[in-house]
């Protein structure tokens, strides 16, 4: 709607960047490193955060490094599932059929995996809104991850879900899980100068090179988003659109507050 009034080539703060074209904090980066050494050695990782921090954006960006000759990405976005049901998924994901027992499942999927590894493969299996697992779900994770008496593993297993999965997995009855983590990393967003390079980023990218948003509103963006990417595309989103609304050439710091408002319903 507004992209030919601030001469852009697309629309700005949309999701559908691709990898190459994400902006790179110093959370995303260590994220991103983090899940790449446990990818590397075929451990279990962590990796949490609130809503809109970036998860997402960072597995996107792993899986476009990984090389798809020695990797196999399997998603799994359904975390409600039964832990037989979690298996069934993975090995229909693997291109087998599964077996109808779930102790049957258990094998057939271990012997799976070891087959993508002796292939050349390193299977990573990814659990995304992992807080949302099921307790008996979550409890007979370690069964992903128990080859050979814990002296190999031809798999990484990625859980990522927001903070209360952190806080769940501090308990001592989820010990045998924690003590095999090879990784842990917790997403804490954006910086202040960060989220002027985000936006800066963003515009950029959408094909607008001098400033749009004035230094007292990209403040008030900080304040309101706390660092979360996702806040930030919002309120930068439908700030462009006020301003064109108005026909205003620069976002300032009054127009955002009133952006701000609407948003939270004020």
């Amino acid at each position: 709607m507004y992209e030919t009034f601030f001469g852009f080539t697309r629309t700005p703060f949309g999701r559908d960047l691709p990898p190459e074209a994400l902006f790179s904090s110093q959370d995303h980066l260590e994220a991103l490193a983090r899940l790449n050494w446990a990818v590397m050695q075929r451990g279990l990782a962590l990796l949490t955060g609130d809503v809109g921090s970036g998860k997402s954006t960072c597995l996107r960006a792993l899986r476009a490094a990984l090389d798809p000759l020695r990797s196999r990405w399997l998603y799994l976005p359904n975390p409600l599932l039964p832990a037989r049901g979690l298996y069934r998924q993975l090995l229909l994901a693997l291109g087998v059929e599964p077996h109808y027992h779930k102790s049957d499942t258990v094998n057939q999927l271990a012997q799976t995996l070891w087959s993508v590894f002796e292939q050349g493969q390193t299977a990573v299996v990814v659990i995304d809104d992992a807080h949302l697992l099921p307790e008996a779900t979550l409890q007979e994770l370690r069964l992903l991850t128990n080859f050979d008496m814990d002296s190999a593993c031809p798999m990484a297993l990625l859980l990522v879900g927001q903070t209360p999965l952190r806080d769940r997995l501090r308990l001592s009855c989820y010990d045998h899980i924690t003590q095999r983590l090879t990784v842990r990393y917790h997403m804490r967003g954006l910086t202040a100068p960060e989220t002027r390079e985000y936006i800066a980023h963003h515009l950029k990218v959408a094909g607008r090179t001098s400033p749009l948003f004035t230094p007292e509103a990209i403040e008030e963006i900080f304040q309101y988003a706390r660092g979360i990417p996702r806040r930030v595309n919002h309120v930068c989103a439908n700030s462009l659109l006020a301003a064109f609304i108005e026909q205003k050439e620069l976002v300032d710091q009054k127009l955002v507050l009133r952006v701000i408002q609407d948003l939270n319903g004020n």
